[in-house]
């Protein structure tokens, strides 16, 4: 299984350090290893909104269906944010 999630308004330093409290080993500053998955980061981009910048990062994740599937309900709960 393979999914490309896109993760708006948040830092890739923040991105990259959930990594490391979900992934069992970095390979790389961009790669992430856990059981039954692999996470890739995309370069960081932006999204301009008038005057608002936001990042955004492109997140590919790959691994056997189930894996897949619970480390992105992991990740999002790492990446919900309150709306304002």
């Amino acid at each position: 299984m393979k999914r490309v999630l896109e993760f708006r308004g948040i830092p890739q330093h923040e991105l990259k350090e959930y990594f490391h409290q979900l992934a069992i080993s970095a390979k790389s500053e961009k790669l992430f290893l856990g059981n039954g998955w692999s996470a890739s980061l995309s370069e960081e981009g932006t999204l301009s909104f008038g005057s608002l910048t936001i990042p955004v990062t492109y997140i590919t994740f790959s691994g056997d269906d189930k894996s897949v599937n619970e480390v992105i309900k992991e990740f999002r709960r790492k990446t919900m944010r309150a709306g304002g």
